[in-house]
């Protein structure tokens, strides 16, 4: 009788000694979970989208809030690079925010650092594409008004900053933003026109413009410096002649003579 309470007892020790492994236990009095901080990965250069996976990866499970993304937001997350962020890396991660541009710049090489830590990388404003110097914006100048080609690009260098020749071919002047239409054409009056037509909003021209909703008229040559929008297509119907027409759309539009 005794030998089996022994063996009861003994059974007893050993499942209670074999308990539970969780991560929770004492130490000196305070309640750990005993898995390491978790701490801030170096994110600077990545693409926003692999920035948020290496957070999940990191055990962060809020939302990071995520500053830039130009005059339409963040809309595709692998067009944005992550130019700055807080914490810096190493640093525990309670919340997370994340500084995005199209290209991140050179970072300042002066004295710019706090407490021994190197300052975050400033973002500098990229040039614009020219017919010149981007072999993609030469292309659609030069390819079809509309199509494949033209979708590519709008994909390609969406909020891509531009600048071109070209004159006003139409103009809608209206106090109403719903009707308030310009559009203009690389090139000169009278040249065979080539590409796809520029689709902008006269009341939304940047305050930057020289030129201003009140001068501009059809047949105006002129210099567009603009953000690369949408890309778009509509029915241009008429009694004799129904159509489809489509225009690439221009955010942040500044317009000169020349």
């Amino acid at each position: 009788m005794r030998a089996t309470q022994a063996k009861a007892w003994l059974i007893l020790v050993v499942i209670t000694g074999c308990g539970s492994t969780g991560a929770t236990e004492a130490t000196g009095g305070i309640l750990t979970t005993g898995s390491a901080s978790v701490v801030m990965p170096n994110l600077i250069g990545r693409r926003l989208d692999e920035a948020l996976s290496d957070l999940a990866a990191a055990g962060f499970p809020g939302e990071a809030a995520i500053e830039g993304g130009g005059t339409f937001g963040v809309v595709d997350e692998s067009n944005w690079t992550v130019c700055a962020q807080s914490p810096d890396p190493g640093e525990p991660l309670e919340s997370a925010e994340l500084s995005v541009d199209r290209k991140c710049g050179d970072t300042n090489t002066g004295d710019t650092s706090v407490g021994g830590a190197p300052a975050s990388p400033t973002s500098v404003q990229p040039k614009p594409l020219t017919r010149d110097d981007s072999a993609d914006f030469a292309a659609l100048l030069a390819g079809p008004a509309f199509g494949d080609e033209v979708q590519a690009f709008v994909d390609d260098h969406h909020l891509d900053t531009v600048s071109f020749d070209g004159y006003i071919s139409y103009m809608l002047d209206s106090d109403s933003y719903s009707y308030s239409t310009g559009d203009v054409v690389a090139g000169d009056p009278g040249d065979p026109p080539t590409g796809p037509t520029f689709r902008f909003t006269p009341l939304a021209l940047s305050e930057e413009s020289p030129i201003q909703r009140g001068d501009l008229q059809v047949g105006l040559r002129v210099r567009v410096t603009a953000v690369i929008g949408s890309y778009y297509s509509f029915e241009a119907s008429s009694t004799f002649d129904p159509a489809t027409e489509t225009r690439v759309v221009l955010a942040e539009v500044v317009i000169e003579q020349r």
